[in-house]
């Protein structure tokens, strides 16, 4: 078998116990999460590389999913960010789950994106 192996390099704080996991981002089958979560939730961590490249990722180059109307959004970290073209809207704090057809799942409420048209004045 051949092994590849991917070097990071990350400070970690001191006297404070975390935990690392590392999950597939569900973009690119390439692209990895690494989690470090400490028992001080301020100080988490989310970082993302591309596997193919050797890179380290931005969160919404390794995270961004397009809806079907120009808008996208990224899950990460418990957060819920909304995109317009890339550019932030919006950001929900919590666990998060996708549904599809703009819905997500949090705490076993339900949250619908409603998008309104844009309306253009022609002259």
């Amino acid at each position: 078998d051949l092994y590849e192996y991917y070097k990071i390099q990350k400070e970690i704080i001191k006297n404070i116990d975390y935990t690392i996991e590392v999950n597939k981002a569900f973009k690119n089958k390439e692209y990895y999460s690494i989690y470090i979560s400490y028992d001080v939730p301020d100080y988490n961590q989310a970082y993302y590389i591309d596997l193919l490249n050797s890179k380290e990722l931005k969160e919404i180059d390794a995270l961004y999913k397009y809806f079907d109307n120009g808008y996208g959004f990224t899950l990460s970290n418990k957060s819920l960010k909304l995109y317009k073209q890339k550019e932030l809207l919006n950001e929900f704090v919590g666990n998060y789950i996708y549904l599809g057809n703009y819905i997500f799942l949090y705490k076993n409420e339900i949250f619908k994106l409603e998008f309104e048209k844009e309306s253009r004045e022609i002259s």
